[in-house]
């Protein structure tokens, strides 16, 4: 038999235990969840304009990469025009056509 100073000395010593384990429990519960919807709230509409900014990036870049790709056509347009070359358009896929005054013709081995 357990003397009742020492059933005391336990009860008490577990019921402290425990009493700390539940506001810990509680505690951290309660600070995950500010945290969750803390993310929630910041983070998900922080990710939609990042993607949406990353987004215009890609189309600012395609846009200068066509009108890069349409300059470098009309230099050559305009190259071969001055310089009286013929010039296979299909072979530069520049957009040239007879209104620059380039005449259209196939390669050829010879030329």
């Amino acid at each position: 038999m357990i003397p009742p100073t020492t059933r005391s000395y336990i009860s008490q010593t577990f019921s402290t235990t425990t009493s700390y384990i539940k506001s810990g429990l509680g505690l951290g519960g309660k600070a995950l969840f500010v945290l969750s919807t803390s993310a929630l709230l910041l983070g998900v509409p922080w990710a939609l304009a990042f993607a949406e900014e990353q987004q215009m990036v890609e189309m600012e870049k395609e846009m200068r990469m066509r009108e890069m790709g349409g300059e470098v056509g009309f230099e050559l347009c305009t190259l071969g025009w001055k310089k009286g070359l013929l010039i296979h358009a299909a072979d530069f896929d520049t957009g040239c056509d007879d209104s620059w005054g380039i005449e259209r013709t196939t390669r050829s081995a010879a030329g």
